[in-house]
């Protein structure tokens, strides 16, 4: 895991994405190989993680039976991501798929234009959905 973290906190000691927090935690980090995504050098890592021991060393559990049926809901609560960090230190692609009580859930998500201005209408509640209770099954 050494020369992940490295990269993933070369800039001054801070992770650039948030997301990144959750692979310190990870069971285990392998360097998959180098692609390049939108012109930008990567290096892609396939990331095993331990849902339970995550959201325990965040200190985000508060109660210890609900997360046990989140962990079974997620058969076992393991999941596997993939992960590409840019030459400029930057997550460039998300790759997750997570098990959950209706199916897997596949997620793909792609970082770019980093610095350019943005202009955002947050949407009304109404066209929004919290999708815990969905993912959980209730």
């Amino acid at each position: 895991m050494g020369e992940f973290q490295q990269t993933v906190s070369a800039k001054n000691g801070t992770v650039i994405v948030s997301i990144v927090c959750i692979f310190f935690q990870a069971k285990s980090i392998v360097e998959v190989g180098k692609d390049d995504l939108r012109g930008v050098a990567t290096t892609h890592y396939t990331v095993t993680l331990d849902v339970a021991e995550m959201y325990r060393s965040s200190g985000a559990v508060v109660d210890e039976q609900k997360l046990a049926e989140l962990v079974k809901q997620m058969n076992g609560g393991v999941v596997t991501e993939d992960v590409w960090i840019g030459s400029d230190q930057y997550v460039r692609k998300l790759v997750m798929t997570t098990p959950t009580a209706v199916g897997d859930v596949h997620v793909q998500i792609e970082f770019f234009d980093f610095g350019v201005p943005v202009d955002a209408t947050v949407p009304a509640d109404s066209d929004t959905v919290d999708l815990t209770t969905t993912l959980l099954g209730k």
